[in-house]
């Protein structure tokens, strides 16, 4: 289910983002039709994975290369920038998380059926620890140190 988005943000291919909206679309199709959950429960299962996709748009992940020594070309204004990113995302994260318990009552469910929400929920989880994680891999310290390095080197070229 998340494995495009997740390719997708390692390797900014515009085909798992396509991959990756089909999956969720036909996720949607899959729940209401298939297994009669409400559109409520369907839109909040594809909240969170859908703000991820959209939010790697316009902040993608560092690379994992660029996480053992901090490039000097990012400064402070671009961990903030990563900082709230993660800080929107787990806002929206735990509102999803939220309505998507809110969608649905155990006992309206049929016996096979009542493995899904725990499944969607599982999911989402790991979504969001996996991005977090992505976002913050260059800590504040780092850049501050990188900016301090080379502001030093430049003074001394002068």
């Amino acid at each position: 289910w998340s494995l495009p988005l997740f390719i997708f943000a390692e390797h900014r291919q515009f085909g798992y983002a396509v991959l990756f909206l089909s999956v969720m679309v036909g996720s949607c199709i899959l729940l209401m039709q298939v297994f009669h959950f409400s559109w409520r429960f369907s839109s909040f299962a594809i909240l969170g994975p859908a703000s991820a996709m959209a939010m790697l748009i316009f902040v993608p992940v560092p690379s994992k290369q660029s996480s053992a020594s901090c490039s000097p070309n990012r400064g402070a204004q671009h961990f903030v920038r990563q900082r709230l990113t993660v800080q929107v995302f787990s806002f929206i994260m735990i509102c999803g998380s939220v309505g998507l318990v809110c969608s649905f009552r155990f006992s309206d469910l049929e016996m096979p059926l009542d493995f899904v929400p725990q499944v969607v929920l599982f999911i989402y989880f790991y979504i969001h620890g996996y991005f977090s994680e992505r976002w913050q891999l260059e800590r504040f310290s780092e850049v501050l140190d990188s900016e301090e390095s080379s502001s030093s080197s430049s003074a001394e070229e002068e």
